[in-house]
């Protein structure tokens, strides 16, 4: 992906967390994540619908992320089956998750979105899933 798109995507993200630090979700307008990306509407609408196409690409990248992560780590346990377990089982996973703690706590937030609790819950049963077959 372009530098610029790529860019201009992280400062609408930005946007939205930082709106979403003061503003419910459900309260917030796409004016103020406009406002504080600091890009135009036009950009704005340009790569968005809305402010819920918004939140569920960012939740969706979250989740596709962390999946990837979770893979590399069950093929870890894998090599060292389940039994052996350690300390660094879930390296990439947890690494993952401190690296974007801030962005998935302010999510499952009050000013979050209902939609990313579920979408977690359905990862993790998932997950358990695999490891148990």
């Amino acid at each position: 992906m372009d530098i610029r798109i790529n860019s201009t995507l992280e400062q609408i993200q930005y946007g939205l967390f930082e709106t979403m630090k003061a503003i419910p979700f459900r309260k917030l307008t796409n004016r103020d994540i406009i406002k504080n990306s600091h890009v135009s509407s036009r950009t704005f609408y340009r790569y968005f619908k809305d402010k819920n196409d918004l939140l569920e690409k960012v939740e969706d990248n979250l989740i596709s992320d962390l999946m990837i992560f979770l893979k590399k780590d069950r093929k870890m346990l894998e090599k060292n089956k389940l039994l052996n377990i350690d300390a660094n089982s879930y390296h990439h996973t947890l690494t993952f998750c401190a690296k974007k703690r801030k962005e998935i706590l302010l999510l499952l937030s009050q000013n979050g979105d209902i939609g990313f609790l579920i979408k977690i819950k359905n990862l993790g049963r998932e997950e358990l899933k695999k490891d148990l077959n």
